[in-house]
């Protein structure tokens, strides 16, 4: 039951439709003119599709499409107002703020990660510019910079629910053993 759920998270994940614009050529000058960055603040970004949780009774989730943002010291989920013609931030996790990560490393949900905070679980996947496929080299990129910045990766094959212990629609934090 279980791993059909997880299964049921991947194909949602993978084959929604993208409604927030990104050209991953030109998409960077965009967003840091947009958020009033400097120039050459973003370090990575991606299009992505993502679950945010709290922890303890927190069903159902609600999938929200974003593209993501790695700047110096942060994470960045942002949406795009269609009237303004803007991106906005709707959510950011400082590096220091990330307790640990699950990577999915194999089976159906390879390339997923999980960014636990104090207060959040954010089921992540970062996708290829032009498709739906998961951008491994992006999430690779996010495993490093989590690595360097002393947060503790879970590496997981395939774990039940994307590596969140969940007993009767209960999320539970992994990183508090």
């Amino acid at each position: 039951m279980r791993y059909r759920y997880l299964f049921m998270i991947g194909i949602v994940l993978l084959l929604g439709c993208s409604s927030i614009p990104f050209d991953a050529a030109n998409g960077n000058a965009k967003i840091e003119s947009d958020l009033q960055m400097p120039a050459g603040a973003i370090s990575l970004s991606s299009r992505c599709r993502f679950f945010p949780l709290e922890y303890g009774p927190q069903w159902p989730v609600t999938m929200q499409e974003c593209v993501f943002i790695k700047t110096w010291n942060a994470f960045e989920f942002l949406g795009y107002d269609k009237r303004r013609q803007v991106y906005v931030s709707k959510h950011r996790i400082a590096f220091s703020d990330v307790q640990c990560a699950t990577h999915i490393t194999e089976g159906l949900s390879r390339g997923l990660l999980n960014l636990n905070t104090n207060e959040h679980a954010i089921i992540l996947a970062l996708l290829q510019p032009n498709g739906n496929r998961l951008d491994l080299q992006a999430v690779e990129d996010v495993v490093t910079t989590l690595s360097n910045n002393d947060v503790r990766i879970l590496d997981e094959k395939s774990p039940p629910v994307g590596g969140y212990y969940v007993q009767r629609t209960v999320v539970r934090n992994p990183c508090r053993f």
